[in-house]
C-alpha cells in the first residue's frame, strides 16, 4: 500500500504540506469509502421485478436523505429536531454522534453501523445506560483490585495512574486485521534487516540511503553492540507499532517500538476485564483469542536457549518496583511462568550470568529484556544506572541469550521515520504495506524550510528517542528553550527559535486527525480519538501477531500524547472471526509433556529478603494498630480518661515506640502539648513520619509490590484494601472515631493476609522467609509490650493487665481459663511461655525455629548459627520462673524478667543478622563512581518502550 503523503525517496522532491489551515488540510483528504452491499444478477423475471422495486425504494430513500440534509442545513435548525431524521439505530448506540471531518470507527458517512459493529450492537441492544454504568463500575473495580497501574508500587498517587479502561471495545474485522498483520510482519523484517546493516556493513550509509550523521550522532548507538550475536539471526523477537487511522480510512504507522516494547501485559489484562463484563457478547462475536500469541512468545524464548535446552532457566529482566512498567513485568512473569529478576539479582561468574538464590548462584540461559539497553553493562556502556558488569561479554561468548538484542532500540527514534520508504526500497526492493506518517528531518535544508513554513501544522519531536526530561535534548545546546517544556507547550516563536538553533535534533511529523470512536463517559456515549498499539513476536517458525492490541483514547484529534496513563483512556481490541473460535489456554499442555514436580523453588535472594521484611512490617503494623486502638477506645469511652488508670502506661508504651512526642508520657510536660486526642490521629496517619502507622502500611505496599510475582491476586487485593483504609482517611480532618474506623479496617486486612499465608501459600522457601519475618517481628513486639507495660511497673493494676491482654489479642483465651481473675503470673505465663497460645512469645520462637530448619543448610555439618540462637531464645523463656513474679513489688523478680526480655531481644537481633549474612549476601558491596538520584533509575523505563 502506498500513500502520496509519505516521504518520497528523492530528497529533492520533498512534498509540501498544502498551504491552508489545518482543518482545511484534513477536509481536503478523500472521504471514507461508502459501505455498499453487492447484489447478485437477477435470474428470473420475478427477481428482476424485485430488483426494480428495490432500486425504486433506494431512489426514494436517497431523495429523502437529500431533502433531510437540505432541511438540516437551513439556518436556525433546532438541534432537538435532528434526531428525528437520523436513520434508526440500536437503542444503545443511537445517541452517539461521531466527530466531524474524521473517520469514525462505529458509523460510516451515512451514519450506518459498520459491519464489524452489527453483531455487537445487537448484543448490546438490550443494555441501557444504567446497566452499562453498572458494568463500567465492575470493570473499574477489577482494575483497582488487580492493581493494573502504570506507576511504581508504593507510590501514593498510584490510584490516579490506574488503567482507564473503556467498556466498549474497538472492533476489527478479520480481513482488516489480516492486512495489518501482513504489514507488521513486513515492518519487523525490515527493521531486522536495518539493524543488521547498521550494526554490520552499514551499506545504508555508504550507498547514500541514510546520512552518516544520523547514525553517528545517535545517543544510543554504541560500538559494543556491533559484535553481539543475534539469537536465531534476528535482532527483534518482539516488536510493537503504534498505528493511527487517517480521515480517508487508511492505517498509518506513527511510531515503532523495537527496544523493549511494552503494553502486551496491559492488553491481556484489558481483555480479561472486558470479557468478564460482557461474557455473552464476547462469545457470540467470535473474538479471536490472545493466548496463541503468548504461547508462541513462550515457546520462542524456550527455543532460543543454547544451554540446558530441555529445561532452560528463563528470566524476565525488569527495571524494578520503582519502574512504572513493573506491574506489567510482574504480570508477564506470573503468566508465562518465568523468574522476574532485577540487575541486583544477577552477577557474572565463570563466564555465565548467575542468579543469586538461596541455594547459591545458578546460571541463566535466556533473558527476556524489559530494561533499556544502555543500562545493561556499566563496564562497557558507562552510565549512572546500575547494571551487570561483564554482561555484554557473556552475550558475545554465547553463554546467555538476550532478547530483544541489546541495541535494538536504535531504530525506534523518530528520525528514521523520515527515511523509511527509501530504506524499504533499498533493503527489500518493495514498498511499505502500511506507510508511515509523513516525517521530515530538520538536518535536511529543504525539509527544514518546509518545517519552518508549516510550524503550526506539524508536531515537533526530538529526532532521537531519549530517556530525558522534556526540554532536555541530546547533542544540542538547549539553553534558550524553556526548561522542562514540551514543544507543544511553547509559543510559535519559541518553536521556530528552537528549530533554527539545532535543526539536526528535531523532526517534524504531520498532524493527522485520528479516527473517532464511541467512548463511555459520565453515563453517555461521547466521541474520543484513538491510536492503537499492535504487537508481534518473531521466531524461527515465523511471525505471530497478537490478534488484538491496546487502543489509546484522547479527547483531541491531533493529540500527540501516547501515554494512556497521563490522560485519556484505553480500549480492548476485538478481532472478529467469521466462525466460532476454539478456546486456547496457555496452561494446556499435552499429557506426555506434563511432569509431576514437588521440588523446592529457586528463590532469588532479593525476593527472600523482601518477603522477610514484608512479614516484619505486617506484624509491626498489627501491633501498632492494636495499641492505638486500645488508647483511642479509652479516650472515647464512657469513663473519664483522667480516671482510666491503665491509660498513662499505654501512652508511655506508644511514646517509647516513637509514635507520639515523649512529653505525652510525662504529666507535667503533657499539659504544654496539644491535646492527645487532636494529635493522635494526625500522627498515626502522617506518612511523612517514618514510624507512623501510615508509613508502615506504605512500606507493606511497596514490599508486596516488589514480590508481586510471588503473590496471588487475592493476596494483592488484601494489600490494596489495607492501603485504601489508611490512604482514604484525611489526617487533618480525622477525629478519634474516624481513626478507630480506619484501624478496624486495617486490623481485619492484616488478619486476612495472615489467613492467606497460613491457608494458601505453598510451603516453599518463600513461605518460610515470609514467616521468619513475621515471627521475628511478632516476638520483638511481645517483648516490647511486656517490658513497657508489665516489667517496669511496681504497681500493676487489673485494668493494666486487661489492657495488655487486649493489645496482645489474648483476652478471650485468658478469660476462658481464669474467668475474671486477673493475676500477673497467669498473664505472663499466657504471653511468655504458653506454646499453645498463637500470640505468645514461646509460640513465635518455636515457629521461628521450625521455619529456620526448612531453609537450605549447604554442605557444612555444623548447625547454622541462626538455629542455635533460636534454641537459646526458647530455652531462655522456658527456664524463667514465672512463679517468682507473683508479687508485683518483688524487685528481684522484675529484674529477672527484664533480663530475660533483654536476652531474647538481643538473640532476635543476632538471628536477623545471621539470616542476612547467610542468605542475602553473595558478594562484597558494589562501589560506583557516579551516584544517581533516586529517580534517575526510573527514567530509564518508559511505557512507550
Amino acid at each position: 500500500m502506498t500513500d502520496e503523503r509519505t516521504n518520497p525517496e528523492n530528497e529533492s522532491e520533498l512534498p509540501a504540506i498544502p498551504k491552508q489551515p489545518p482543518q482545511q488540510q484534513q477536509d481536503s483528504l478523500s472521504k471514507p469509502a461508502e459501505e455498499a452491499d453487492a447484489t447478485d444478477a437477477p435470474s428470473s423475471p420475478g427477481a428482476e421485478n424485485q430488483q426494480q422495486q428495490s432500486q425504486q425504494n433506494q431512489s426514494q430513500q436517497n431523495q429523502f436523505q437529500q431533502q433531510q440534509q437540505q432541511f438540516l442545513a437551513l439556518p436556525g435548525m433546532p438541534a432537538q429536531f435532528q434526531s428525528l431524521f437520523d436513520p434508526p439505530q440500536p437503542d444503545f448506540l443511537g445517541k452517539y454522534r461521531p466527530a466531524a471531518n474524521v473517520y469514525d470507527e462505529v458509523f460510516d458517512s451515512s451514519h450506518n453501523l459498520r459491519p464489524a459493529w452489527q453483531k455487537l450492537a445487537s448484543e448490546l441492544s438490550n443494555i441501557g445506560p444504567g446497566e452499562m454504568e453498572h458494568r463500567w463500575k465492575q470493570i473499574r473495580r477489577m482494575v483497582h483490585q488487580h492493581g493494573i497501574a502504570y506507576s511504581a508500587y508504593g507510590d501514593p498517587s498510584v490510584r490516579s495512574q490506574h488503567l482507564q479502561l473503556d467498556p466498549l471495545p474497538h472492533l476489527m474485522t478479520g480481513d482488516e486485521w489480516s492486512q495489518i498483520e501482513s504489514a507488521l510482519q513486513q515492518r519487523t523484517e525490515l527493521l531486522n534487516l536495518m539493524l543488521a546493516d547498521l550494526y554490520g556493513p552499514r551499506k545504508l550509509l555508504t550507498d547514500g540511503v541514510l546520512p552518516p550523521d544520523i547514525l553517528f550522532n545517535h545517543p544510543h548507538y554504541h560500538l559494543p553492540f556491533h559484535d553481539l550475536p543475534t539469537p536465531g539471526g534476528k535482532h527483534l523477537h518482539f516488536y510493537a507499532a503504534e498505528i493511527i487511522r487517517s480521515p480517508n480510512g487508511n492505517w498509518w504507522v506513527k511510531a515503532d517500538r523495537s527496544g523493549s516494547p511494552g503494553g502486551s501485559g496491559f492488553t491481556l489484562e484489558s481483555r480479561i476485564a472486558i470479557s468478564r463484563a460482557f461474557p455473552n457478547a464476547y462469545r457470540n462475536c467470535n473474538v479471536q483469542r490472545l493466548a496463541p500469541y503468548f504461547i508462541a512468545l513462550r515457546e520462542n524464548l524456550r527455543s532460543l536457549a543454547k544451554t540446558n535446552q530441555d529445561n532452560p532457566r528463563i528470566a524476565i529482566l525488569t527495571s524494578g518496583p520503582r519502574s512504572s512498567r513493573y506491574f506489567e513485568d510482574s504480570f508477564l512473569a506470573r503468566y508465562l511462568g518465568f523468574t522476574l529478576v532485577e540487575t541486583k539479582d544477577l552477577v557474572v561468574r565463570s563466564g555465565r550470568v548467575m542468579l543469586k538464590t538461596l541455594a547459591g548462584l545458578l546460571p541463566i540461559d535466556v533473558i527476556f529484556r524489559r530494561r533499556q539497553s544502555n543500562s545493561l553493562d556499566p563496564l562497557e556502556l558507562g552510565g549512572a544506572a546500575p547494571g551487570i558488569p561483564g554482561f555484554l561479554q557473556v552475550i558475545r561468548e554465547g553463554k546467555v541469550v538476550v532478547v530483544n538484542a541489546p541495541g535494538s532500540g536504535l531504530v525506534e527514534s523518530p528520525i528514521f521515520m523520515a527515511f523509511m520508504p527509501r530504506i524499504c526500497q533499498a533493503l527489500m526492493q518493495t514498498e511499505l504495506k502500511i506507510p508511515g506518517v509523513a516525517t521530515w528531518w530538520g538536518g535536511d535544508p529543504q525539509a527544514l524550510q518546509l518545517m519552518l513554513d508549516r510550524i503550526d501544522e506539524i508536531h515537533l519531536l526530538p529526532a532521537y528517542r531519549e530517556r530525558t526530561l522534556p526540554g532536555q535534548l541530546p547533542n544540542a545546546d538547549n539553553s534558550n528553550a524553556p526548561k522542562f517544556m514540551k514543544p507543544e507547550s511553547m509559543t510559535r516563536e519559541e518553536r521556530i527559535s528552537l528549530l533554527r538553533k539545532s535543526p539536526e535534533v528535531w523532526v517534524g511529523q504531520e498532524r493527522v486527525a485520528r479516527s473517532s470512536s464511541a467512548v463511555w463517559e459520565n453515563g453517555n456515549l461521547v466521541s474520543g480519538h484513538i491510536s492503537m498499539r499492535m504487537f508481534l513476536t518473531n521466531s524461527k517458525s515465523g511471525s505471530h501477531a497478537l490478534p488484538g492490541g491496546l487502543v489509546w483514547v484522547g479527547s483531541a484529534p491531533y493529540e500527540s500524547n501516547r501515554n494512556p496513563f497521563g490522560g485519556g483512556g484505553t480500549k480492548d481490541v476485538w478481532v472478529l472471526s467469521d466462525k466460532p473460535v476454539e478456546p486456547t489456554s496457555l496452561l494446556k499442555l499435552p499429557v506426555d509433556q506434563v511432569q509431576l514436580v514437588r521440588s523446592v523453588e529457586f528463590l532469588p535472594s532479593r525476593i527472600a529478603d523482601n518477603l522477610c521484611w514484608l512479614g516484619r512490617y505486617l506484624e509491626r503494623a498489627d501491633a501498632l494498630s492494636r495499641l492505638l486502638r486500645a488508647i483511642a477506645t479509652r479516650l472515647t469511652g464512657e469513663t473519664d480518661p483522667a480516671e482510666t488508670v491503665e491509660l498513662p502506661t499505654l501512652i508511655r508504651a506508644l511514646a517509647l515506640s516513637g509514635q507520639i512526642d515523649s512529653g505525652y508520657a510525662i504529666e507535667k510536660l503533657a499539659d504544654n502539648l496539644p491535646s492527645l486526642e487532636a494529635s493522635l490521629a494526625r500522627n498515626a496517619l502522617n506518612h511523612s513520619e517514618p514510624n507512623s502507622l501510615s508509613s508502615q502500611v506504605r512500606r507493606i505496599v511497596k514490599l508486596a509490590g516488589s514480590v508481586r510475582d510471588r503473590l496471588s491476586d487475592d493476596a494483592w487485593r488484601i494489600v490494596q484494601e489495607m492501603s485504601n483504609s489508611v490512604n482514604n482517611t484525611d489526617p487533618e480532618n480525622c477525629d478519634l472515631v474516624d481513626l478507630l474506623d480506619t484501624i478496624e479496617g486495617l486490623v481485619v486486612g492484616l488478619a486476612a493476609f495472615s489467613g492467606f499465608v497460613s491457608e494458601c501459600m505453598t510451603r516453599t522457601h518463600a513461605f518460610s522467609f515470609l514467616n521468619i519475618g513475621r515471627r521475628l517481628e511478632h516476638s520483638m513486639q511481645i517483648v516490647n509490650l511486656i517490658k513497657n507495660c508489665l516489667a517496669q511497673q511496681a504497681d500493676i493494676s487489673p485494668e493494666l493487665l486487661e489492657a495488655t491482654l487486649e493489645v496482645s489479642e489474648s483476652g478471650l483465651t485468658y478469660r476462658s481459663r481464669y474467668y475474671e481473675n486477673l493475676t500477673l503470673p497467669a498473664v505472663l505465663d499466657l504471653l511468655l511461655a504458653d506454646e499453645s497460645n498463637p500470640r505468645s512469645l514461646a509460640y513465635q520462637l518455636y515457629k521461628l525455629s521450625t521455619n529456620l530448619k526448612s531453609l537450605p543448610t549447604g554442605t557444612e555439618d555444623a548447625i547454622p548459627a541462626d538455629r542455635r540462637l533460636a534454641s537459646e531464645a526458647i530455652e531462655s523463656v522456658q527456664t524463667f520462673d514465672i512463679v517468682k513474679s507473683r508479687s508485683a513489688g518483688n524487685s528481684t523478680a522484675r529484674a529477672e524478667l527484664i533480663g530475660v526480655l533483654a536476652n531474647v531481644e538481643n538473640l532476635l537481633s543476632e538471628i536477623s543478622s545471621e539470616i542476612s549474612n547467610r542468605f542475602f549476601v553473595h558478594s562484597g558491596p558494589a562501589h560506583r563512581l557516579i551516584v544517581a538520584s533516586e529517580n534517575e533509575h526510573d527514567n530509564l523505563s518508559s511505557f512507550d518502550g
